[in-house]
């Protein structure tokens, strides 16, 4: 008993860790194993019970529950798989149940889209919840309706004014109380159109769409019925109101209707009692005529006394299709309106007769009523004639046979043209042009039609206008000729700022498009495409002031505007009389030109003259000293009775020799300074010793320097002693620096003289220390016979030309000269000199320059 106990329990504690089906084969399989086992040793048939009983023993506890668990597994699967397969089955019945049902309601839906679509119409659906409305939209549903989707429920946009509030009304009912209805309303353009509105469940839904033929045609009816009662009901109203008796018979001659005035008139109270009693206001002697004049279709007027105060009225009866309609006027008040008629008419009358447009008034019957003074003293007719009252066919034979009336138009005969003027048909003036060349008139027709079937006739005289208007037009003709011709640019703006007028020269001055210009711009717009050649902003805001602005005084105005392209203009503006601004621009840049160089010659002739009075003034100072100096001793010597010894005599004569070398001086500077000024001086170039050339010019000035105690230092460096140029003109331009220096120098004073290299220059310079140039000064120091003297007692300033000289040689050479000085600590003048002259045409351009500079640059000495 004990290794089969052993066998299962080995087997089911091995069970957990096997497949589900393979522990449960195991266990069954020990399970049966041990039975027979049992069995062999029993040799007796066991019960279900029996084998449990015998299973549980063979178990443990912890066995039996896994076990327990597994079996319940395996039922809890089993009843899952049965629910699942049962469950598919159920939803896939269902699913094909709900796919027949959409496909139902689809092909329903697309059936009722097609019957909805099959009609023309509009559909208008608002659900229940306040959401937008769904709109089918058919544009074929009312032809003249509204163009899209957008425009449908703006009912007032298409619909007229009253179809639109009644409409709106409607929808408001049925969507707020589901109020359902069926309107015939009209488009704007007066096409019926059929609404109805419906409730389908929570939504409010109407339908639009055109009118049938039948729909139509009773809607027509109804539009009409309705206008015919509207109009009826105002004609009521106003004969009411006329206060005059009216009455409307059928065809039997009973009364239909009769306004207030006639029922208070038969003694009623109110119309209906006055219908219903059947009361005249008419004697039975009038009415009788009455209704002899009603069985013969005929007019009925008379006079009778009627209503208990018996007035005397004046009775008229027309007859109808169906009946007849009379009314009756107060007598007394006719006899008066027919005399204010006649007074008017003879007013009119001496009022048209005072005009000068010809009037003639024709009836009904085209018989000629009245025509004033000017219609016939136009066609001199024969004022008995006139009496007659000739018709319209007889006027104009008249006219006719003196030659006084146009041929007719191409393509009409006499006949045809005479009755197109007395045409009556339509409301409308006709106008036509009569040109008489044999009676040299030119006459406008106005043909005006009366309702009663009559006419007038105004004849308007345009021989006086178009010649006037022809001598206009050619007077305009020239002036325009004449603007165009105009060398100013012309331009005249109105109250509002636009521009109304311009010539072509205004357009090309200022560069503007002259098509631009014809659709008359405000002067903002014009001033904004000017301001690329003039900018200065004032010129523009003074002439928009004088074209817009408000003042009291209109004032010319007149200004001078600098371009930016060089030109000059003058602007002129001048109000005219309708309250517009001509303004005229002028090209004044060559006249400019010109008074600059009027003013530039009279500035000249003035340097001029004044150079020439400096050069008398100074130079007649400095020759006569020479020359007297010479005459003087040139006497004694002649003077027998004074003649000195031999040694006095040498003596004169040196002193005249000193004079006539001063003499000389002065004359080769005054025309050294022409040459200059000229161009006409010319460079003997060659090589310069500087110190050799300083050292000569400042040896001539050595019995001045000796005689004033001057200490002259001369400082040569050696970068500096060699130069190209010409040097007798470096000399002199060295000897005039130098004596004015000199001249300038105090007692005891030190002079310096230096040469330096300064690049491909060489400079030379030399400093006093005189009392210096004031700052007033220095801007002329280098003006021709320019001198100024510092100090009292000074040795004589020469001539004036030495810094003058200095500078013209300077230039010369293509050089330059600058000076420096401030009072009371001298002065110094520095030349600069290039090393050498090998450029010709830099030497030739700079002499040009120093040439022309000479004319108008200042020196001073």
């Amino acid at each position: 008993m004990g290794r089969p106990r052993r066998k299962v329990s080995g087997a089911l504690n091995r069970a957990p860790a096997l497949p589900l089906a393979i522990m449960l084969g195991a266990v069954f399989q020990s399970g049966e194993a041990f039975a027979q086992q049992e069995a062999s040793q029993a040799a007796q048939p066991l019960s279900l019970a029996d084998y449990w009983s015998a299973l549980r023993d063979a178990l443990s506890a912890e066995e039996i529950a896994a076990l327990s668990l597994n079996l319940a597994l395996i039922a809890f699967a089993v009843l899952a798989a049965i629910l699942y397969v049962r469950t598919k089955a159920q939803f896939s019945a269902y699913r094909a149940k709900a796919e027949a049902r959409r496909l139902a309601i689809a092909a329903r839906a697309d059936r009722a889209e097609s019957l909805l679509g099959a009609d023309e119409q509009i559909l208008i659906s608002w659900p229940g919840n306040g959401a937008d409305p769904d709109i089918q939209f058919n544009s074929a549903a009312v032809p003249d309706g509204p163009r899209d989707k957008g425009q449908v429920l703006s009912f007032e946009t298409w619909l007229s004014a009253e179809s639109a509030a009644a409409l709106e009304q409607a929808v408001a009912n049925l969507r707020e109380h589901g109020k359902i209805f069926d309107l015939m309303i009209s488009t704007r353009g007066g096409t019926p159109v059929e609404i109805t509105g419906r409730t389908a469940g929570a939504r409010a839904v109407i339908r639009i769409r055109g009118a049938t033929g039948q729909q139509r045609d009773i809607n027509e009816l109804r539009e009409r019925h309705l206008k015919q009662s509207r109009e009826l009901q105002a004609l009521q109203t106003m004969l009411d109101r006329v206060e005059l008796p009216v009455w409307v018979r059928d065809e039997h001659g009973a009364l239909t209707w009769v306004s207030a005035a006639f029922a208070q008139a038969a003694g009623a109270k109110t119309r209906d009692e006055a219908l219903a009693s059947g009361a005249e206001i008419a004697p039975a002697a009038t009415l009788g005529e009455m209704a002899k004049a009603r069985q013969a279709q005929a007019l009925f007027q008379g006079r009778a006394e009627i209503g208990s105060d018996q007035r005397k009225m004046e009775l008229t009866e027309v007859p109808l299709r169906t009946g007849s309609a009379g009314l009756g006027i107060d007598g007394d008040a006719a006899s008066r309106m027919k005399s204010a008629l006649e007074r008017e008419a003879a007013i009119r009358a001496e009022i048209l007769d005072r005009i000068d447009t010809a009037v003639a008034v024709f009836d009904a019957s085209q018989r000629l009523t009245f025509c004033n003074k000017a219609y016939r003293d136009l066609w001199h007719f024969d004022p008995a004639w006139l009496i007659r009252k000739p018709d319209f066919d007889e006027v104009l034979e008249k006219l006719r046979a003196e030659e006084r009336v146009p041929t007719p138009p191409d393509g009409m005969d006499w006949r045809e043209w005479s009755a197109s003027l007395v045409d009556t048909a339509g409301s409308e003036v006709r106008t036509s042009e009569w040109d008489l060349p044999n009676a040299s008139l030119s006459l406008k027709l106005e043909t005006i039609p009366h309702r009663d079937g009559g006419s007038t006739h105004l004849f308007h005289n345009l021989t006086e206008s178009l010649d006037l208007q022809t001598r206009l037009s050619a007077q305009a003709r020239v002036q325009r000729q004449t603007l165009e011709s105009l060398t100013e640019g012309i331009a005249v703006f109105g109250q509002d700022g636009k521009l109304k007028l311009s010539n072509p020269q205004f357009a090309r001055m200022w560069e503007l498009d002259r098509k631009a210009l014809k659709a008359h711009p405000h002067i903002d717009g014009i001033i904004a495409d000017c301001r690329k050649l003039h900018a200065a902003q004032e010129d523009w805001v003074t002439l928009k002031q004088s074209v817009c602005g408000f003042l009291d005084a209109r004032e010319p105005i007149s200004r001078v505007m600098e371009r930016n392209d060089g030109m000059t203009v003058a602007l002129s503006t001048v109000p005219l009389s309708d309250g517009a601004t001509l303004a005229v621009f002028t090209d004044i840049t060559a006249a400019k030109a010109a008074e600059m160089a009027l003013r530039e010659r009279n500035e000249a002739l003035e340097q001029a003259a004044e150079l020439r009075g400096n050069f008398v003034s100074n130079v007649s100072y400095h020759l006569r000293d020479p020359l007297q100096s010479i005459i003087g001793f040139a006497q004694l010597l002649s003077d027998r009775a004074m003649t000195p010894d031999p040694a006095q005599q040498r003596e004169y004569a040196g002193y005249i020799l000193s004079s006539s070398s001063s003499l000389m001086t002065i004359v080769n500077d005054i025309l050294d300074l022409a040459s200059i000024q000229t161009n006409v001086l010319e460079l003997d170039i060659g090589a310069v010793d500087v110190r050799e050339t300083i050292k000569t010019a400042t040896d001539a000035l050595k019995d001045r320097i000796a005689k004033h105690g001057i200490d002259l230092a001369v400082d040569v460096a050696p970068m500096a002693e060699r130069m190209e140029g010409d040097a007798r003109r470096i000399r002199q331009m060295v000897f005039g620096l130098v004596a004015n220096a000199v001249a300038f120098s105090d007692e005891g004073g030190k002079v310096m003289v230096d040469a330096f290299g300064d690049g491909d220059m060489i400079a030379i310079r030399v400093s006093d220390q005189g009392p210096g140039i004031p700052e007033r000064y220095k801007s002329r120091v280098f003006d021709s016979f320019e001198t100024h003297s510092q100090r009292d007692g000074n040795r004589g300033p020469g001539l004036g030309l030495g810094l003058s000289l200095a500078k013209g040689f300077a230039e010369k050479h293509g050089g330059s000269i600058e000076l420096s000085s401030e009072p009371g600590e001298g002065t110094t003048v520095t030349v600069r000199l290039p090393r050498n002259q090998a450029k010709p045409a830099e030497a030739a351009a700079a002499s040009e320059d120093a040439g022309a500079g000479m004319a108008a640059t200042p020196s001073h000495e």
